[in-house]
């Protein structure tokens, strides 16, 4: 957007990086209040802060304090955006702000005056300016230059207001119903969340779903006559409509069954007009891109606005529906008489004369959705092109004139029932010419006058059902999210991805939002405990008290804690009878208990992770998104520790990994992708046997026999198994081989050997395996001779895993070999 200012404002800029790599600096040489200027031109990623605790609140606070505890801003990301601000503002004497123009824009305004205003030049001049635009034109761009004035803290604080409440709302709700039911298995790692705006949304998809679960159908018949006269054919309908008694249908059908003809009572000849659209506000705009394109109202944002960022189009939030009178629609229309596809169309509407649409309403924020320049064919292509074409033919609709057809209905009576036919026919193209795919189908004239006679060829009596009404589409939803005040022009797109993302509702491929059993199972349990949680109204008055705030009426204070008090409550009442809930999360979900395979917990969240099986296999938390990669080797296996061990650094359960067949490492997720001590770099990760955390129990220091003589670096160890010794380094290419006669080997107390090792008690089967004939032996595993061989890539083979098989035979009552 900087590039678009400069290139609009300027014929001659220079381009320059700066702290932010992706966010150049742009300067020229100008004018500005009549005096020469030096611009410098850059740009801000959205907000630069976001709404955040001022201290960390665990996931093991008490929730209700969280409509409490003091609120901070905080970076938003970790681009360093506020830092180039500060920097590029040393030196420049104002301030000029090209931020969107609605509530969000006004909000990052003064986002950008709290990095800029301090470092400005003191120079006793006024320093700050607001610039309002609708449109990346130069036309709209100088009209700003020329009318500046100053940013509104009203419409900033109503929306630090929203961010406020939907923050602690969000949160406290969305952490009592993500830790109560993580008990069950499909929920393990699934966040489930509450929004003031996104469960409304919810609920309405769940209301449809109820209302098509609890449909009847209920069988009808129809009468239809099937008439002749002349050259003209037609089918007609019963004027009963629908018949729900079988009986009387069949008499109604035995009674005219043997006409052979009819007489015309009525002939009525009408014109009707289909009305032009009124221009396009954003609403209307995600309503056509899901019904007719078939793009998610999420991504036709998207794609508006980069449209809008590269000057194609007007700003596309906007609620205003009626041009304004010193809007320049002719200027606009006119770019367009060269235009392959509809420039026929408008060189022939200018010919005849604009007609501006009559009723809309102009809501004062931004003009309605317009093309700003005529992209030709191949300058744009895809979603691009067809949301930029969309615009530009519903604009030039919007100026011509209203369609208009001829319908003739014709009555007549066959025995003693009514019948009518009607056709209609195109007299006046108007605005379908350059919306094609609203055109109404024509159908012939029946021909014929009051008196004459028709032949009849066939009567039918056709046997249907009632069906129920079909699942809500995207286009829907929007209309009822704007009739019930959910969200605004700017969020209601998100709303809808919200609850397609935590997958409380499925999009078909016909844009139809099918709920889910989580969607159904939430809404329903709101509805035993509290409906007004999943009532549009409770929303929809909190968005009149936050524009109170946006228009100076209300106080920011009065409203965020009036708006808190209402969810806190309502929290309180929800965690004390969620138990109402419980019961139909228990009829669709299975315990995390009754599934054999348990999933490591989070050291952060204290949710379940879960165990991508796929190569590279990972551990992953849905609730933290983040990836944990855990030790590879061929065939590997993982299991929890025997003992549910847990990592005494950062809390996340201790996992066993199974290795080659047998060789065995026990490993915290976190610490072996962030070790906390020096590991050497062949290490791929760190694992409990590198760790000398003397807290833990599985650490190396407490499992140390002495240095490994094979390696460098390495430790000889004693596993958790107390029946192999490894090196914690070369362990894979240098394991240590016992007697399988072997039973158990234990320290003994903590002697050691002349060499440096520990002495170690090893206890063998009745089986002897030494000449000496030893059941319990005390020895230093490298001195006693014949105790030890190792194995590398000889041999047996690496890594059998002897002793874990010899241990299963052990189960079955078999005897070691």
């Amino acid at each position: 957007m900087s590039k678009m200012i400069c290139n609009l404002l300027s014929s001659n800029y220079k381009t320059r990086k700066s702290i932010c790599a992706n966010i150049p600096v742009h300067e020229y040489d100008g004018q500005f209040e009549g005096k020469p200027a030096h611009f410098k031109v850059t740009s801000v990623i959205g907000h630069i802060y976001e709404t955040e605790f001022e201290q960390r609140q665990n996931w093991d606070v008490d929730i209700i304090t969280i409509f409490d505890v003091p609120l901070c801003k905080i970076k938003a990301n970790k681009t360093p955006v506020a830092k180039q601000l500060k920097k590029e503002a040393k030196g420049c004497d104002k301030l000029i702000l090209w931020l969107d123009c609605d509530r969000e824009g006004e909000n990052i305004c003064f986002e950008v005056m709290k990095n800029t205003l301090p470092f400005l030049n003191d120079s006793g001049e006024r320093k700050l300016y607001r610039a309002k635009f609708s449109s990346m034109t130069r036309p709209d761009l100088l009209e700003a230059m020329n009318n500046l004035g100053y940013p509104n803290e009203n419409e900033s604080r109503s929306v630090d207001a929203r961010q406020e409440l939907d923050f602690r709302v969000g949160i406290a709700f969305s952490r009592f119903q993500t830790q109560y039911f993580q008990k069950y298995n499909e929920l393990s790692s699934q966040k489930i969340t509450y929004g003031p705006c996104q469960t409304p949304t919810l609920a309405f998809c769940v209301e449809r779903y109820d209302k098509i679960a609890t449909f009847e159908s209920e069988p009808f018949w129809k009468l239809t006559a099937h008439v002749r006269k002349d050259y003209s054919i037609a089918s007609a309908k019963c004027l009963r409509g629908r018949i729900f008694d079988k009986n009387i249908a069949k008499l109604l059908y035995n009674g005219v069954l043997d006409e052979r003809s009819g007489l015309i009572h009525h002939v009525k000849e009408s014109r009707k007009t289909k009305p032009k659209p009124q221009a396009l506000n954003t609403v209307h705009l995600l309503k056509v891109a899901s019904q007719f394109l078939n793009v998610s109202p999420h991504t036709a944002m998207d794609v508006a606005q980069s449209l809008y960022m590269r000057g194609y189009i007007t700003y596309p939030r906007t609620e205003s529906t009626k041009y304004n009178p010193n809007f320049n629609v002719h200027g606009i229309l006119s770019q367009h008489t060269g235009h392959p596809l509809w420039g026929e169309f408008v060189r022939n509407l200018l010919d005849e004369g604009l007609k501006r649409p009559k009723g809309g309403k102009d809501e004062g924020d931004h003009p309605p959705i317009t093309p700003t320049r005529c992209a030709g064919i191949g300058e744009l292509s895809g979603l691009d092109w067809r949301v930029y074409e969309y615009i530009t033919r519903h604009f030039i609709g919007t100026l011509s004139t209203s369609c208009a057809f001829l319908v003739r209905k014709t009555t007549f009576s066959i025995g003693d029932e009514l019948f009518e036919t009607s056709g209609k026919k195109l007299v006046r193209e108007g605005f379908v010419g350059v919306m094609p795919w609203l055109m109404d189908n024509e159908t012939n004239f029946f021909e014929g006058e009051i008196g004459d006679r028709v032949e009849v060829q066939n009567i039918e009596l056709q046997a249907k059902e009632t069906k129920p009404p079909s699942f809500l589409t995207e286009s829907d939803l929007i209309s009822l999210m704007e009739k019930n005040g959910i969200g605004t022009d700017a969020s209601i797109a998100n709303h809808i991805k919200t609850i397609e993302s935590r997958r409380y509702v499925n999009v078909d491929g016909s844009r139809h939002l099918i709920p889910t059993k989580l969607g159904i199972a939430l809404v329903h349990g709101y509805q035993r405990i509290d409906p007004e949680l999943v009532l549009p109204r409770v929303r929809a008055a909190i968005e009149e008290y936050i524009s109170y705030i946006a228009i100076g009426s209300s106080d920011y204070e009065e409203v965020v804690g009036y708006s808190i008090g209402i969810f806190r409550e309502k929290f309180l009442y929800l965690s004390n009878n969620i138990n109402k809930m419980d019961e139909l999360f228990e009829a669709s979900f299975v315990s995390v208990e009754t599934n054999a395979k348990l999933k490591p917990q989070c050291g952060k969240c204290r949710r379940h992770m879960k165990f991508i099986n796929t190569t590279p296999k990972r551990l992953y938390c849905e609730n933290c998104e983040e990836t944990y990669k855990v030790p590879n080797g061929q065939n590997a296996k993982f299991r929890y520790h025997e003992n549910s061990a847990v990592c005494p650094i950062c809390k996340f359960s201790i996992v066993t990994a199974i290795i080659n067949g047998g060789l065995t490492k026990n490993f915290c997720p976190y610490c072996h992708n962030h070790p906390p001590y020096p590991i050497q770099p062949e290490q791929l990760g760190m694992t409990c046997s590198n760790c000398s955390n003397e807290a833990c129990k599985l650490s190396q220091i407490h499992d140390y026999v002495g240095d490994c003589t094979s390696c460098d670096f390495g430790k000889i160890l004693l596993d958790g198994r107390h029946v192999n010794l490894f090196c914690n380094i070369c362990n894979s290419d240098n394991r240590i081989k016992l007697p399988r006669s072997l039973e158990s080997v234990q320290f003994y107390n903590g002697e050691i050997c002349e060499c440096g090792n520990k002495m170690l008690k090893f206890k063998f089967q009745e089986r002897k395996p030494f000449e000496g004939k030893h059941i319990e032996l005390v020895a230093c595993y490298k001195c006693f001779p014949n105790l030890i061989q190792t194995h590398g890539s000889g041999g047996r083979g690496r890594g059998r895993g002897r002793g874990r098989r010899g241990r299963g035979r052990k189960k079955r009552g078999k005897k070691r070999r």
